[in-house]
Order: C-alpha cells, then structure tokens, then sequence
C-alpha cells in the first residue's frame, strides 16, 4: 500500500474524509490551503455538506479507476489491480462470444491507437523513416510507397 501522505477534509456537519493528498489537490482550494500550510490537522469545508463532499470523492474515484482502465485489454486490467483469472477457458471463450461486439471496439481502438503512435514517432523522428523498403535500397521512393499501396515489408 502507499505511504502517501493523509489529508482529513471536515464536512460542514462536522463528518470528516481522510484521503490522500494527491486527491485532495484535485480541488484548487484545498490545493492553496494545503501550499499555504492551513492543512495542519484538517481542512474545513464549511459550504460542503458530507453528502455532497461523498458524492465528490467517489465520482472522483470512479474517474480515476474509469481513466487506469480506459483502452485496455482485460488482461491488462488484471495485471493493473493484480486480479487473478478465475474463468476456466471455456467460460472466457463464451464470454468473448457473447460480447464479441465489445472485444471488437477494443481491437479497433487499440488499431487507432497503434497507428497514432507510429505517426507520432514519425513526425518526431523528421518522417526519417517514412517511405523506407528495404527492398527498394537506392531508389528515392519506392513505386508501392508513391501508390500508397500495402508493402510486404509494411513500410506503408
């Protein structure tokens, strides 16, 4: 677990939220209090009613986990909160199937992902590769690259 530092919010009828620092930096008037040294013990919200301040904190949450999750395989997702599979096979075939739709936005976002990565590491690299076959060395573009048609070598 974290050792991060805790910050203690009191609510104006007086219910009180420990949470993490960096949370609590979400909010620009904690953030200045807290910058300012007024966070010694806890930090009153006397126009924030516990119930709003709860609703706060977990729509916050829920974003943060939302945003950890945001264009990941599931895989990936159990390696991020250390979950074990517990599907056999058989049971992870059938769940793929029948949400095939899911699996197949996931795959198309991964592809776009992909794709914007490249063209970034392109434009960072001055588009040096850009238009490169090893098949065609000497030749200044490549007739496949000039026709934007597919490439073995997948230069385009």
């Amino acid at each position: 677990m974290s050792s991060s530092k805790m910050i203690v919010l009191k609510s104006s009828d007086g219910d009180t939220f420990e949470v993490e620092e960096s949370v609590s930096l979400e909010s620009h008037t904690i953030k200045h209090m807290i910058e300012d040294d007024c966070a010694n013990t806890s930090i009153p919200l006397p126009n924030v009613t516990s119930m709003i301040l709860a609703k706060s904190l977990l729509d916050l949450t829920c974003q943060t986990v939302a945003d950890m999750i945001k264009w990941k395989t599931p895989e990936e997702i159990r390696k991020t909160f250390n979950i074990k599979n517990d599907f056999t096979p058989e049971e992870e075939e059938e769940v793929r199937r029948k949400n095939a739709w899911a699996f197949e936005l996931s795959f198309i976002f991964f592809i776009k992902r992909s794709k914007n990565l490249v063209e970034d590491l392109r434009q960072r690299n001055g588009n040096k590769d850009k238009g490169h076959c090893p098949s065609s060395e000497g030749q200044e573009e490549p007739q496949h690259i000039q026709n934007k048609v597919s490439c073995p070598h997948k230069c385009y």
